[in-house]
């Protein structure tokens, strides 16, 4: 019995008040975070429109590519001379409408980038709204299990402060 009451007396009951006091400490830190966790989650983002998003002078519309039909149409439907000098050549419409075709595919290939990029960006802001609901799903238990250990190192302690009152050496 010796070692018993002397283990208690000198090590469980004199350690014993500061490991409650750890537990509280950690109990608030729990209750802290599972605050800023909820405080965190309401926070959200809205995606950029894709002109904001790339900017105005490197985003390209569906309209460009329209203009460029109606030019390559006007080319197509006009009347031509050949060797006149006030209208076009079979060689100078031609040449125009290859250029203006180059054009409309590299628009294409521009709209396409720009769709794949504009997308991977909505679906990573989408990831991230995802997140933030499970964060605001899990918070509250991380704020109550800090609460739980507050208590539970409150009633510890008072157990201690009970006992080393109520000793009789």
């Amino acid at each position: 019995m010796g070692i018993t009451r002397s283990f208690e007396r000198n090590i469980l009951f004199a350690a014993g008040r500061h490991l409650s006091n750890i537990f509280g400490v950690s109990g608030f830190i729990a209750v802290l975070t599972g605050s800023i966790l909820f405080g965190y989650s309401l926070t959200t983002q809205t995606p950029k429109s894709k002109s904001d998003f790339f900017g105005k002078d490197e985003f390209v519309s569906d309209e460009m590519i329209e203009k460029i039909d109606e030019t390559i149409i006007t080319f197509n439907s006009s009347e031509y001379v050949p060797g006149s000098s006030g209208r076009l050549s079979y060689e100078e419409i031609n040449k125009k409408t290859e250029d203006l075709y180059s054009q409309r595919y590299e628009l294409e290939q521009k709209i396409k980038t720009q769709n794949r990029d504009y997308r991977i960006y909505v679906d990573e802001i989408r990831s991230k709204k995802n997140i933030k609901l499970g964060q605001r799903v899990v918070s509250p238990f991380v704020a109550g299990y800090g609460l739980a250990i507050i208590v539970s190192a409150a009633a510890t302690s008072a157990v201690f402060s009970i006992e080393s009152n109520t000793r009789k050496d």
